[in-house]
């Protein structure tokens, strides 16, 4: 965890630059929080898809650091890409709709909890524990 957020830091000018220099800029929006709107110049020119590169990040960090070595270790790992691939996803939606709103929240929560069904489902043989539902204070 340390490793990846010295990498994040060392690394975010040079991302941040060429997030600027593609001109992956978010859409400014101001019906969604009128109380934000103030605050709204001030993000002007800021890139988005930022987490796309925190992602890539963490990705080598694990690779590098033997993380994909068990099964378990590629699950949270797909967990968190696919996570990301729903942002990614969100973000292209924004710059291609003229509202800037990307994927509503519904077809959001729908996609995490299915691949977390997908997740579940390709570790359902890797330890009988993990089929146990433990209930907490009974």
């Amino acid at each position: 965890m340390v490793l990846s957020a010295v990498a994040c830091v060392a690394t975010g000018p040079l991302a941040i630059r060429g997030l600027k220099a593609m001109r992956w800029i978010q859409p400014m929006r101001h019906e969604d929080c009128p109380p934000l709107v103030p605050l709204e110049p001030a993000k002007h020119g800021i890139p988005t898809m930022g987490g796309l590169w925190v992602l890539g990040v963490i990705v080598a960090v694990v690779a590098l650091g033997g993380g994909l070595a068990s099964r378990e270790g590629v699950a949270v790992l797909m967990g968190l890409v696919g996570c990301g691939l729903i942002g990614m996803l969100d973000d292209l939606l924004k710059f291609r709709r003229a509202n800037a709103k990307g994927l509503s929240c519904r077809h959001k929560l729908v996609a995490a909890l299915g691949m977390g069904a997908l997740i579940a489902w390709w570790l359902r043989d890797t330890a009988p524990a993990l089929r146990l539902l433990s209930v907490p204070w009974t």
